[in-house]
């Protein structure tokens, strides 16, 4: 067996259009390729994800993609800014006011896209 090791997730959406303006004009990320198969954003190193147009739901109860950024706090400002809050995901240690988690060294917020998807904001500074 010859597997390449391709890392990509598959995230769908029910309106590509509105989903596109979430991932592009809020998250601020820019898309590698734009065809009938939907629209693919590159990452850090090989990964990407696919946002593809489904009439499937999200499940929405566990994390399907996870963004490291610099510093957590300073993502949650920004994005609260544009209307965009962090999810209780009810984990055991999440500040009740940030709804951030601290775990090891990482400290990490939940968010949800329009179509329900939950993503992870992840930082890896120094906790004191």
């Amino acid at each position: 067996m010859h597997i390449r090791p391709e890392f990509r997730a598959a995230l769908p959406t029910a309106d590509i259009q509105r989903a596109r303006r979430f991932y592009e004009d809020q998250l601020g990320l820019q898309p590698k390729q734009v065809d009938e198969q939907g629209v693919t954003y590159e990452g850090a190193g090989e990964t990407t994800f696919l946002l593809f147009p489904s009439s499937g739901k999200a499940s929405g109860s566990h994390t399907q993609i996870s963004f490291g950024v610099e510093d957590v706090d300073a993502e949650l400002r920004e994005l609260r800014a544009h209307g965009i809050e962090a999810e209780d995901v009810g984990m055991p240690g999440m500040d009740p006011d940030s709804h951030i988690v601290t775990m090891g060294d990482a400290r990490v917020a939940w968010l949800r896209d329009p179509d329900g998807n939950l993503l992870a904001l992840s930082d890896t500074r120094t906790v004191s």
